[in-house]
């Protein structure tokens, strides 16, 4: 039995601190297979790192690791105006002082470390790295090191494991520090009701992290998780990190009604496309507890929908938006202009599109992330955007070069003034984030945005039509 420090390195607060999931699965996976785990993280500690590390070796309950797994969850914030959150320089600076505290093996791990896992590796200087899911891959690694007696000699630097069943996916531990810090800030806490996204939206990361085949967890467990997280902790707002909550398949329906029959007073939200879900589907989910949603829209017309290659029109879209207005459940759309197919006159086309939108937030991104493996790097290189010598592990981005970009901004700008339910760059909403937040509110705040004063334009043209596009 080994000894595993699990230590989450998360720092940024923006929208809101998010609650370690990834390092709660990896400790359920560890606690699994006998070993002995302790959770410790930087945010919700309120310590300066070396000050938690001090505690961990000399408090009361005092904790001596056989190695230290560390997790790595963004590479940045995906934020063409706010390029300075560049959060692999903030893991380095981690390891550096860990390793000064402890001789052990240090392990990275998460979502942004397995998208460069090489590249990220060398940078931080960590030992070993776990590309992809890890509950499997870090168990096995853990116990090949403590078979070696420590010896980290002969042992590839990094290591993965195949996609885990839904069913055999681990349920999470919620350390009671973490629980109760995100739950006291924030009100949510994240949840997984399936792994792998069949899509491939062109920036999109997650059938790079996730693999293409949609894995689903047993409803009841879905359920049985949430039910236990908001008696121990009192969270009441959850958060589905699904890449799509509403997938094809209807598991969403299942894993809603699995909620809905225990009849807890709590709400969730998700990730949903703004497309192949039906009013009626929408009314049975709020009545589950979905209260609010988050849609992956993308782009702001046809033409542009097409570049990012989303397989739904905006007509869709709109409809999708109508019946969330009717059931007065609040929507926020993540849009980004300037990708691929966009012109001067999609980009008139697009604030036309938004304005039309019934009741809704939307945030609006300029310029696509590029990041391996995705479509918009293999466009970025044919447009000669990128080379094949271009480090991506520092933001770069694809902008469209139909289009001014300071133009485009300033089109924005103008349209935007005075709504706050239109938000361009969405460093602009962390202001309101915060103070709302020191007012109590809790969860996703879409409805408060929605229920404040704000100017609201609508032109002739835009009538809410059924979709007629297929996908």
């Amino acid at each position: 039995m080994a000894n595993v420090l699990l230590l989450g390195c998360n720092l940024a607060t923006s929208p809101y601190p998010v609650f370690p999931l990834g390092l709660a699965h990896i400790a359920g996976a560890l606690h699994g297979r006998g070993h002995n785990v302790r959770q410790a993280d930087i945010q919700s500690s309120g310590l300066p790192l070396e000050d938690l590390l001090t505690t961990l070796v000399h408090g009361k309950d005092s904790f001596s690791p056989d190695l230290i797994g560390i997790s790595i969850r963004n590479i940045d914030n995906v934020d063409f105006h706010e390029q300075e959150q560049w959060f692999i320089g903030q893991a380095r600076d981690i390891v550096t002082t860990v390793k000064r505290h402890f001789k052990v093996p240090v392990i990275a791990g998460g979502a942004g470390f397995s998208l460069m896992a090489e590249d990220i590796l060398q940078y931080i200087g960590a030992d070993f790295g776990i590309v992809g899911e890890g509950e499997v891959a870090m168990a096995t690694l853990v116990e090949e090191l403590e078979a070696a007696g420590w010896n980290t000699a002969g042992l590839p630097c990094l290591h993965s494991a195949p996609a885990l069943e839904g069913a055999r996916i681990p349920a999470p531990i919620i350390d009671p520090v973490m629980g109760r810090f995100y739950t006291e800030r924030t009100g949510i806490m994240g949840i997984q009701s399936k792994r792998g996204c069949p899509y491939g939206c062109a920036y999109c990361s997650y059938p790079l992290i996730e693999g293409k085949t949609q894995r689903y967890r047993e409803p009841e467990g879905v359920a049985e998780q949430m039910e236990r997280a908001y008696r121990d902790f009192g969270v009441d707002h959850f958060v589905f990190c699904d890449s799509v909550f509403n997938d094809r398949a209807g598991h969403f329906m299942e894993v809603a009604e699995a909620i809905r029959k225990r009849n807890m007073p709590v709400h969730w939200s998700g990730y949903f496309r703004p497309s192949h879900t039906t009013r009626d589907e929408l009314r049975f989910l709020q009545e589950a507890g979905l209260g609010a949603l988050e849609l992956g829209t993308d782009a702001a017309s046809d033409a542009t929908l097409k570049g990012m290659n989303k397989p739904f029109c905006f007509d869709e879209v709109r409809a999708f938006t109508a019946h969330c207005a009717e059931l007065a459940l609040p929507a926020a759309h993540f849009i980004i202009m300037g990708g691929p197919a966009e012109t001067r006159e999609t980009v008139m086309e697009g604030l036309e599109n938004i304005r039309s939108l019934p009741r809704s937030v939307v945030f609006v991104y300029q310029g696509v992330r590029i990041l391996p493996g995705t479509l918009i790097e293999k466009i970025a290189l044919q447009e000669g955007v990128i080379t094949p010598d271009t480090p991506l592990l520092k933001p770069a981005y694809y902008h469209s070069s139909a289009v001014d970009q300071e133009e485009v901004a300033r089109l924005l700008e103008a349209d935007f003034a005075g709504d706050m339910t239109r938000i361009f760059p969405p460093s602009k909403a962390d202001k309101m984030d915060k103070a709302l937040r020191s007012m109590g509110h809790k969860g996703l705040l879409w409805d408060k945005l929605l229920g404040a004063p704000h100017r609201r334009r609508r032109s002739a043209s835009a009538r809410q039509q059924p979709a007629t596009c297929a996908e």
